[in-house]
């Protein structure tokens, strides 16, 4: 999915550029050569800051289907909060102050 959406970015043909913009993933960081060919820009993929292992599972959560399309990932399913309100709670709990507040330095 990513390698895909690199290409609908920085494809060298116009035609197959599809967006403006790099999915963001909170926890995903990648190393990528935007200048090698379709297929071939991811380097490497990091989980939480270690390298990801390509034979684990990871348990992940998204938005929208639009975001993530059902041919990827396995055992899908849909919950019973809608995300401002999964936010709220985060937030209320203490959790995500990093995502509103610069870290120290």
């Amino acid at each position: 999915m990513l390698e895909e959406n690199l290409e609908h970015t920085f494809s060298a043909d116009p035609y197959d550029q599809m967006g403006g913009y790099v999915k963001r993933c909170r926890g995903v960081s990648i190393f990528a050569k935007i200048e090698n060919p379709a297929g071939q820009r991811i380097q490497k993929i990091f989980v939480c800051g270690r390298e990801m292992d390509p034979s684990a599972t990871y348990r992940v959560g998204f938005v929208t289907m639009q975001g993530v399309p059902p041919k990827y990932g396995r055992n899908r399913r849909e919950l019973d909060i809608q995300a401002i309100n999964a936010m709220e709670n985060l937030l209320a709990r203490g959790h995500g102050k990093e995502l509103i507040e610069p870290p120290s330095r």
